[in-house]
């Protein structure tokens, strides 16, 4: 894991490892992280691990200077069975999305029909991590990203039901859908900004996206070729990031769109310094972030 320096005064940035304390040669050799977040108050970070089955839900400590992380602790338990995004509301507690019922590995036929039939058995879960009990609290259609947009409404991203889901938060952590914001694309994570608006990315063409996702492994790009394959010729599928204002008659209005992803594809998740100006977004298989300015 790398930590990027974009506001240091350099026009460049600096990019630099972060060295990972705690973990063992087992958990080093298996660590896969998909979905992280972090809680700035107690400098913790959330990072689901799908290196290991069933996978945990590892938390990391970052140091002051950015330099270090620490591991803390693994989070296992029956209800983390396909986690994807994590979203912490306090010190002890976060919402997480598993994005299907189905885990591929063990039932992947079971898992593409999920998929591709929108049936909705990904779902939300509320977890404590001082009791180390949660709940099962939203389920919709490929549950993906997870936002919290203020102290009293979460956003939950349906991939396959091209929407997001607006939730209002119950005083016992439950979910009451108040509003469905409807998108022509798979929605895959989700951002809010300073200025409290939902930076939306994800996927134009899915049938693109499956073919990427099958063919990306053929392709080396940091040592040239693999299989005989000529990286300049590997699939490419697009991007785009959508904006949400946050109110309730808001627009929708597109920030950046990529139908080929020739200029940058794949896109997974966007973040954006408000008052700096300064946004940036992450593909799922491309090598380096997009840098973007109003």
């Amino acid at each position: 894991m790398n930590y990027y320096q974009y506001a240091d005064g350099s026009s460049q940035g600096t990019i630099r490892p972060l060295d990972i304390k705690g973990l063992d040669d087992v958990k080093k050799a298996t660590f896969h992280p998909l979905g992280l977040n972090f809680w700035p108050e107690t400098r913790t970070l959330y990072v689901v691990n799908h290196g290991e089955h069933p996978p945990p839900i590892e938390v990391f400590t970052l140091s002051d200077d950015a330099t270090t992380l620490t591991y803390e602790r693994s989070i296992t338990h029956e209800l983390i069975r396909t986690p994807n995004s994590i979203q912490p509301i306090s010190d002890h507690e976060i919402y997480f999305s598993n994005d299907h019922h189905y885990e591929v590995r063990e039932q992947a036929v079971l898992a593409k029909l999920e998929t591709f039939l929108h049936i909705a058995k990904g779902n939300v879960v509320y977890f404590n991590l001082k009791t180390n009990e949660g709940k099962q609290v939203a389920e919709l259609p490929f549950a993906n990203g997870v936002a919290q947009l203020n102290n009293t409404h979460l956003a939950v991203a349906s991939s396959t039901g091209l929407a997001v889901h607006i939730y209002e938060i119950q005083p016992d952590h439950s979910l009451v859908q108040r509003q469905r914001l409807l998108v022509d694309f798979w929605v895959d994570n989700l951002r809010v900004d300073s200025e409290g608006k939902l930076l939306i990315t994800g996927h134009p063409y899915a049938l693109l996206l499956e073919r990427v996702a099958k063919n990306q492994h053929k392709y080396n790009l940091d040592h040239g070729r693999r299989d005989g394959l000529d990286p300049g010729q590997r699939p490419r599928a697009g991007s785009r990031v959508d904006e949400w204002d946050g109110n309730a008659e808001g627009k929708i209005k597109t920030l950046f769109l990529d139908t080929t992803g020739e200029v940058y594809g794949v896109s997974t998740t966007t973040a954006r310094d408000a008052r700096r100006g300064i946004g940036f977004v992450v593909g799922l298989y491309e090598k380096g972030i997009l840098q973007f300015e109003p």
